[in-house]
């Protein structure tokens, strides 16, 4: 927290409350982050226990008068669940920007907000589906174990499938992201039973769509496989990311690390 400015903590002191419930390791892992970039400060906000999300990372342009306040020319806000998040979900949101920042892996970055939200969540979700592999890697590295990850992941996959919409593409691409997610992740034992599920309820064309995917068999450990897969899946579905605002960037070109 040592980036922070005074007077936004003095503002929002629920920054010290979120920071204080930390542990030591998990303080230094931040630490350690907030060190890799020059232009960028890194503070945690508290999301709502109904949002359904147990942590996030957002990046923000500060204005001229905010860049001031905050001394930095971005803001990154890691968004906690107080209620329900686990300390290795703030270590994942860590290590996604670690991945870029440290390990120069390559980054998405949205530019520009765009009126399409439902594509632009999708590309999101296809840029970290091909890049949560190294952010595991590096989450495990760190000191935080994922056992209790694998099966809240599996049972977030089949409740997503069963309440999915028919009607909506972007949800059905959201639900086969989901599942080439889990293949990427989980435990070869644990993905099987979240197949053994999705049988179950006929949903076996998912899995065969989801196969045709250049996301679902790529090196996902190598920055331009993962540049090629994620930039391929979403030309074969049809989605233009660069009109959304949403720019891929090598880690050096990224604008928050100049």
């Amino acid at each position: 927290m040592n980036r922070i400015p005074q007077d936004v903590v003095a503002y929002q002191p629920v920054i010290k409350e979120i920071w204080d419930s930390f542990s030591p390791k998990l303080q230094e892992f931040w630490i350690e982050t907030q060190s890799t970039l020059k232009n960028a400060v890194i503070i945690p906000a508290e999301l709502s226990v109904n949002s359904n999300v147990y942590a996030n990372v957002t990046f923000k342009a500060l204005e001229a008068e905010a860049k001031e306040l905050y001394q930095h020319d971005y803001l990154i806000k890691i968004g906690v669940n107080l209620h329900d998040a686990e300390e290795y979900d703030i270590a994942h949101e860590l290590a996604h920007i670690y991945s870029w920042s440290k390990e120069n892996y390559c980054c998405i970055y949205q530019e520009h907000i765009s009126m399409d939200y439902k594509k632009s969540e999708l590309v999101a979700m296809i840029f970290n589906t091909a890049i949560h592999s190294v952010v595991d890697n590096i989450t495990i590295k760190k000191g935080f174990p994922l056992e209790g990850f694998f099966e809240r992941k599996k049972d977030e996959c089949i409740s997503g499938i069963l309440s999915m919409s028919n009607s909506d593409q972007n949800d059905y691409y959201r639900i086969l992201n989901m599942i080439i997610d889990s293949k990427h992740r989980l435990p070869t034992e644990v993905y099987d039973e979240l197949l053994d599920y999705v049988a179950k309820f006929e949903f076996k064309q998912m899995i065969s769509l989801a196969e045709t995917l250049p996301l679902y068999n790529f090196n996902n450990l190598d920055s331009n496989s993962i540049k090629e897969a994620f930039s391929q899946t979403c030309a074969m579905i049809e989605i233009d990311y660069e009109k959304l605002g949403i720019k891929l960037y090598n880690a050096q070109e990224m604008p928050l690390l100049k």
